[in-house]
């Protein structure tokens, strides 16, 4: 029996002992996938329980553990093992204990009068770090939370008051949230704003392999000189 062979009756093996049992994969439904493992798989349990996904594994990790936690049995089939990393967050970041986020509502994490700082995800830290390197910075840092709906009632509300603002992301920052949220800021609070809209985001090129050129890709390199911008402009 071949290696491929023995997985692919491992899976059926697992299919029929446990009726509630989901696989899910990319192509692996009526293609059977890229190495035909889940072969015939979907005429045999049907395409309820054998499901293909998008091309993100981050979400086909997510959806796996949601299906656990609400007492279905889930197994994931990814391509390749250059994929496995993309999907360790969702394991590495669950929190210990049962908690909720309300959609469309951000949170003030730090209030404060010279500027606002609007932020989600890993950016929030980095926001968080640069105050603590400029205590002299009253900053009002504002946590996204969930990016659609958008709580701009929150961060219009914080621009109003500081009259400056700067947008920290992950992201690369042409055509982002960050775009947007500088847009309808602009429009919104125009009398109201000190200074140009600041945005710090990752550069505009693929992200480097060597680690020297990753710390400079990312946006908490420029963080701090753009926050001492504003807050002197």
């Amino acid at each position: 029996m071949r290696f491929i062979d023995a997985i692919s009756d491992a899976i059926d093996t697992a299919m029929t002992q446990y009726p509630n049992l989901i696989l899910m994969g990319q192509d692996i439904a009526k293609y059977g996938g890229v190495f035909k493992v889940t072969d015939g798989m979907m005429d045999k349990y049907g395409k309820d329980r054998v499901r293909n996904t998008p091309l993100c594994e981050a979400a086909i990790v997510g959806v796996s553990q949601g299906l656990s936690i609400n007492g279905y049995k889930s197994m994931m089939e990814f391509q390749f093992a250059d994929f496995v990393t993309e999907g360790f967050n969702q394991i590495s970041e669950v929190p210990m204990g049962y908690y909720n986020i309300p959609f469309g509502e951000a949170s003030t994490i730090i209030s404060g009068v010279d500027l606002t700082i609007v932020a989600y995800g890993q950016a929030v830290h980095w926001s968080i770090e640069a105050l603590k390197n400029n205590p002299h910075i009253s900053a009002e840092l504002i946590d996204l939370r969930t990016l659609v709906p958008l709580d701009m009632k929150k961060i219009i509300s914080s621009v109003k008051k500081t009259s400056k603002l700067l947008i920290v992301q992950e992201d690369n920052g042409f055509v982002s949230i960050c775009s947007e949220i500088a847009a309808q800021v602009q429009k919104e609070c125009f009398y109201e704003l000190d200074a140009p809209i600041f945005r710090v985001s990752g550069l505009e090129t693929p992200i480097p392999f060597s680690e020297k050129l990753e710390q400079n890709y990312m946006a908490n390199s420029r963080l701090d000189e753009c926050l001492l911008e504003l807050y002197r402009f």
